[in-house]
């Protein structure tokens, strides 16, 4: 079984080797950059949502970030 749920600042430092895994995947060269401080401020200005999953023992095995943009109220 798996758990979705939003992630806090609390959870960055689970979440972000997970982000790194994606960086790597898509060949984006982080090596002079800090993930993590990315996710923080993404996270801090409130400028992205992260969910991430956790399984039966508790790993964080995914994440998705969205960026909220636009309103469908607001057409």
């Amino acid at each position: 079984m798996f758990t979705v749920k939003e992630a806090t600042l609390d959870d960055l430092a689970h979440v972000a080797p997970l982000y790194e895994a994606y960086l790597t995947f898509y060949e984006v060269d982080y090596s002079e950059k800090n993930p993590l401080q990315y996710l923080q401020q993404r996270l801090g200005n409130k400028e992205s949502v992260i969910y991430f999953v956790v399984d039966e023992q508790g790993q964080y095995v995914g994440f998705t970030q969205l960026y909220p943009m636009f309103c469908s109220l607001e057409m």
